[in-house]
């Protein structure tokens, strides 16, 4: 029997991109519809934008409790995505879900709809970029998601973000003023090479959960597995971090940072085949995600019972402790490998604590390559032009180095002899554009 609610509550929202002084995207006409197991949502839109829902149960007090983002993930239709002007549905089949057990039903009264119209310049937090698709329409394949809850799967639960979708999370950088480089208290601290000051990013952007893997690296670039020896397993390899250099990524430069990747070049590949604009991070993008609104070593811990001393082995287990909880290092990282003999290498991403903003691995596991040239000492102050004490570095990217070829790779790796004292936020160190030694983490702007 069709059924349709007449007594449904109903709520269209849209949100603006804050501070904008054009329109901003409405949702109005909003309807549902239960035919059997089948739950039809319509709704008009005024513009394109991305659209999102929610739906409540037992809103007769017109709050509700959410169904919950899991329950809604496998929607189907103009949902989850940028969707243009006009009338448009959604369908949803609750009893595929854990709430058939409950029998849910759109028809009792007690349920609301809410339809939710996002700004393309103010999209949700989460991204999901299909890396095997080939239509090169960034619409078609980026979904987006309001939180870690809605992701299809969940983040860490479902295999294809390691594999053959990028998941990517929205960063809150805009206009925000931190401090970049180490403090006095970092072991091992090098102010040359990790200069203190301030910075200032003037926009958001959506940043990889995860180290790049080998399979993603595959499907994204055309780049062959490889290394399959060094793990017990053919999933293991796939779903540990590629190793790759800058120049394969984004051409061999000359020592001067092109505004796009060159043609042919690994990033150049994948913005065409996608039609969004991946690249590299800045040197302070990456700090600045990695950080997390933290100020201290590490972003679960500073290394307060390190005293450098071999013999002092409680304080050492202390701090390896804190450590091993977020970073694969030498400490922690030794495996064996198909034939059964030890190895010490890059584990599957995602197998540790994440920080704050959910990003896995950003210290430890690969090192990853950011955009910048590497300079130090008087030239790394140099290149902010006397700024960064008093105020603050806009947009800072160490574009050339005088012909110099040297890259900034941060985080350390799993690998990296006395791993535990490198795996810092502050710490830069260089790698040759041709050496591949690293992984990446790819960004891209909010409105892709």
């Amino acid at each position: 029997m069709n059924m349709k609610n007449k007594n449904l509550m109903l709520f269209a929202t849209g949100l603006a991109f804050i501070g904008a002084a054009s329109a901003f995207p409405v949702v109005s006409d909003v309807s549902m519809e239960q035919t059997g197991g089948k739950v039809v949502i319509s709704y008009a839109l005024n513009e394109p934008a991305i659209v999102t829902i929610d739906v409540l149960t037992n809103a007769l007090n017109g709050i509700g409790s959410s169904v919950g983002a899991a329950n809604l993930s496998d929607l189907k239709g103009d949902v989850f995505r940028v969707v243009s002007a006009g009338r448009h549905a959604i369908t949803w089949r609750p009893r595929k879900t854990p709430l058939g057990a409950s029998g849910f039903r759109a028809d009792d009264g007690s349920v609301r709809v809410e339809v939710t119209a996002w700004s393309m310049k103010c999209p949700p937090d989460y991204l999901v970029v299909d890396l095997v698709s080939s239509v090169a329409d960034k619409w078609t394949t980026a979904r987006f998601y309001p939180s870690a809850d809605g992701v299809p799967g969940g983040v860490t639960e479902n295999p294809a973000y390691r594999r053959t979708h990028l998941l990517m999370r929205k960063v809150p950088a805009a206009g925000i003023e931190w401090r970049m480089g180490s403090t006095q208290g970092d072991p091992l601290r090098t102010p040359g090479r990790e200069l203190n000051h301030l910075v200032v990013l003037t926009k958001d952007y959506y940043v990889g959960v995860f180290e790049m893997t080998q399979l993603q690296c595959h499907h994204a670039f055309g780049r062959a597995v490889s290394n399959v020896a060094n793990f017990t397993s053919l999933d293991e390899c796939e779903e540990s971090p590629a190793n790759i250099s800058w120049a394969t990524l984004r051409g061999a430069s000359g020592g001067v940072t092109l505004p796009v990747p060159k043609d042919g070049s690994y990033l150049d590949r994948l913005r065409t085949k996608t039609g969004i604009a991946f690249d590299l991070p800045t040197d302070a993008q990456w700090e600045f995600a990695c950080r997390a609104g933290t100020e201290t070593t590490t972003y679960n811990a500073d290394y307060l019972d390190w005293n450098f001393d071999d013999a002092d082995a409680p304080r050492t287990a202390r701090t390896l402790e804190r450590l091993n909880r977020i970073a694969w290092t030498l400490a922690n990282a030794t495996n064996l490998n198909a034939n059964g003999g030890k190895v010490c290498r890059v584990q599957r991403v995602g197998l540790l604590e994440p920080n704050a903003w959910g990003l896995y691995d950003t210290l430890g596991n690969a090192w990853e390559l950011t955009l910048d040239c590497y300079t130090q000492d008087g030239a790394y102050a140099d290149t902010f032009g006397g700024k960064g004490y008093a105020e603050p570095v806009v947009d800072p990217l160490c574009a050339s180095a005088g012909g110099a070829t040297d890259r900034i790779r941060r985080g350390s790796c799993a690998t990296e002899k006395g791993g535990f004292l490198t795996a810092r936020a502050g710490l830069r160190w260089s790698v040759p554009e041709s050496e591949g030694w690293g992984g990446c983490r790819l960004v891209c702007p909010v409105g892709l």
